[in-house]
């Protein structure tokens, strides 16, 4: 590969780690309150954090409300297929930067995307049967990554 190649991949990959971090910062201000909300880890309250790695979780909880999951330059997978929503409902905040996040939904879950995506992308998989009285909403934001929703 030739030097100016290399100058310029070298400068495009430098110049998004940076505007990732500058507006990382804004995303997480305006979003102070949400995060404090879901910071608390217990039965119906999901916490996991991944850096430079990969990892699983498994949620068998009847009770489920609320996930804060965050994923920097890694890879999560995260099982909700044994869990049961709370009262019908149950957000994810999903933080994740340079990283690939795969969700397992029971199929009858209804899923609405509510994620800020840059440079990335949030794809369903398979079929889903949603069930109106079962949502579950996606909140937070994806750069430079990927999130799958698999049902299952």
């Amino acid at each position: 590969m030739s030097k100016k190649i290399l100058k310029v991949i070298m400068s495009i990959f430098f110049g998004t780690l940076g505007i990732t971090m500058i507006f990382s910062k804004i995303f997480h201000s305006q979003q102070k309150k949400e995060s404090d909300q879901l910071d608390i880890e217990d039965e119906g309250h999901v916490k996991f954090n991944i850096l430079l790695g990969g990892g699983a979780k498994y949620i068998t909880t009847q009770k489920f409300e609320q996930a804060n999951l965050k994923c920097r330059f890694g890879g999560m997978e995260v099982y909700f297929d044994n869990a049961s929503l709370c009262e019908g409902k149950g957000i994810i905040k999903i933080d994740a930067s340079f990283s690939g996040v795969e969700l397992y939904m029971p199929k009858d879950w209804t899923v609405v995307n509510d994620l800020r995506v840059g440079m990335g992308a949030v794809e369903f998989k398979n079929g889903a049967q949603p069930d109106p009285d079962k949502i579950v909403t996606l909140v937070g934001n994806v750069s430079l990554g990927a999130v799958e929703i698999h049902y299952v």
